[in-house]
């Protein structure tokens, strides 16, 4: 697309007329002409959405953050922490294969974990794959236990290659404080440096999470993960009385 600068103000300028505005979906995809001023305009035009609860970005590495990536995320963490007592589900996905800086994960991370309102959360980084780091995750994940209102949590790591057993445990420990937690995916198949010791992680971390209702994991498969990982899975999982969904998938 051809979008520049320009097509990205006036998008700003009709959404700061919108008051009442409660949802918004918007995908920054492909806009490869646009430049950190246009997607800064954009980024503040979010902070004054006073009445925003609902909000789905599809950013496009090759637009949103080919400039500067650590300022782009810096900027929506800034608009992010603007509707911290008013934003109640957030999704965020990244795609196209371009390596972003762990500056840019720390960036988002200092966002999020200001979402105290926040019930439903989705990141999905599949589509950056192998740009994904073990320390980017850590990163993301940093001081996360403040979400204490989270009733669904989505992950997507899928073919994100060089995680290992680490982020995983960073992931886990960032929602050990969602005790509310009714809905959890997660999704990490193509994740070949992990081990049993990640399905252990998964497992002590689901038994502090007793309303679950619903679990869909998309896990590792390969000769790292054995049955000493599945047994202890499948002990979390038969212990937790309000599950009515389960759904286990060791697909590639």
């Amino acid at each position: 697309m051809n979008i520049t600068d320009q097509g990205l103000e006036y998008t700003s300028q009709a959404l700061r007329r919108l008051n009442t505005l409660k949802n918004l979906q918007l995908s920054i995809y492909s806009c490869s002409q646009a430049t950190q001023i246009g997607l800064e305009n954009f980024n503040n035009c979010l902070r004054r959405l006073t009445r925003l609860h609902t909000l789905k970005l599809i950013l496009d590495s090759q637009c949103y953050m080919k400039q500067t990536p650590d300022q782009c995320f810096k900027k929506l963490s800034e608009a992010l922490k603007k509707r911290a007592s008013s934003l109640q589900d957030l999704d965020i996905t990244v795609v196209q294969d371009l390596e972003i800086p762990e500056q840019s994960y720390k960036n988002l991370n200092e966002g999020l974990k200001t979402l105290i309102s926040l019930r439903r959360l989705r990141l999905n980084f599949q589509s950056a794959g192998m740009q994904v780091k073990h320390h980017c995750v850590k990163q993301l994940f940093e001081n996360f236990q403040g979400l204490q209102s989270l009733h669904s949590v989505d992950l997507n790591f899928q073919s994100c290659k060089r995680i290992i057993n680490g982020g995983v445990r960073k992931m886990m420990e960032a929602l050990e404080k969602s005790t509310s937690l009714r809905i959890f995916k997660l999704d990490l198949r193509g994740c070949k440096k992990l081990t049993d010791t990640s399905l252990k992680i998964i497992s002590s971390t689901l038994l502090k999470f007793p309303s679950l209702q619903s679990i869909d994991l998309h896990l590792i498969r390969g000769h790292r993960v054995t049955d000493v990982g599945y047994k202890s899975l499948i002990g979390a999982l038969q212990t937790l009385q309000y599950l009515s969904f389960l759904k286990i998938d060791f697909r590639q």
